[in-house]
């Protein structure tokens, strides 16, 4: 399926935004805004966009390739990876064909472009740092799921590809593709790569009987034991900003563990719950 650096079943179409050689490490996944691929493409053929990417990935599964797996492409930006920056130096970037976040307008669904979008769309609550009107957002289609699980597999395979993330994580705050709508976990599954948000290590001297109850609801609630909760719920949720400080959003995000691992969800971080966030 990759020969020569390049997808054999997919199109090449080169693009002259590329930079040095590349030995990648990392899978960046963005959305377009934009489409049909075709007019992605043609951003992408012209120098005056100075934006590239490996791989477009259309509405309807299929790829468009437009620099080889071992140059760069101009897809992250001004971004960093676990104290690495600058990642188009290290890892891939596919863009897949979606608008993103999308907005009512009378009886219409709008992107943010103000253009219609017929497919379907999904509810989300806005991830930490994205604007927090956007809580609906366009879905992604089986046909590019099913095809970028294969794709990532062959592309694990080929190179030394240990991660695949999205864009807000390498640019946290400046960018926000894939969205919540992206199944970030399927993809990963498909690869054969572990979580790479893995949990932290639980020292053998943290007993659920002995940590303290923690509130969420109370003000100015911090300390290394918010840290261990804020962790944890990452863990398990990914949705969590780790800061050591309690505000609404971990309280949420608390109460939804709650619920999902039956216990009440009043927002209280007692035995109970330390004993479910510490699971794997």
């Amino acid at each position: 399926m990759i020969s020569s650096h390049r997808l054999t079943t997919a199109p090449f179409v080169p693009s002259p935004n590329v930079g040095g050689a590349l030995s990648p490490s990392l899978i960046i996944c963005h959305y377009t805004v934009s489409w049909p691929g075709s007019a992605v493409v043609r951003a992408f053929q012209s120098p005056a966009s100075k934006a590239s990417a490996h791989l477009v990935l259309d509405l309807d599964g299929t790829f468009t390739q437009m620099v080889p797996f071992d140059r760069q492409a101009w897809h992250a930006g001004a971004s960093e990876w676990k104290g690495r920056k600058g990642c188009n130096g290290f890892a891939l970037g596919i863009e897949i064909v979606n608008p993103g976040p999308v907005f009512r307008r009378g009886e219409t669904w709008k992107d943010i472009n103000e253009r219609a979008w017929s497919y379907t769309i999904e509810s989300h609550e806005p991830p930490p740092k994205f604007p927090t009107t956007w809580t609906r957002w366009a879905s992604y289609q089986e046909a590019q799921l099913a095809a970028l699980e294969n794709v990532c597999r062959e592309l694990c395979r080929e190179y030394a590809i240990t991660e695949i993330v999205g864009h807000s994580d390498v640019s946290p705050g400046r960018k926000f593709d894939p969205g919540p709508a992206f199944p970030m976990d399927r993809i990963r599954r498909a690869a054969g790569l572990a979580d790479t948000d893995p949990a932290p290590p639980i020292a053998p001297e943290l007993d659920p009987a002995t940590l303290p109850v923690l509130r969420l609801t109370l003000p100015r609630t911090t300390g290394k034991h918010v840290v261990l909760l804020q962790e944890r719920l990452r863990h398990h949720t990914r949705i969590v900003t780790v800061d050591g400080n309690l505000g609404p959003k971990s309280d949420a995000a608390l109460r939804d563990f709650q619920k999902g691992a039956g216990l009440v969800a009043d927002g209280v971080c007692g035995r109970s719950t330390w004993e479910a966030l510490l699971r794997d």
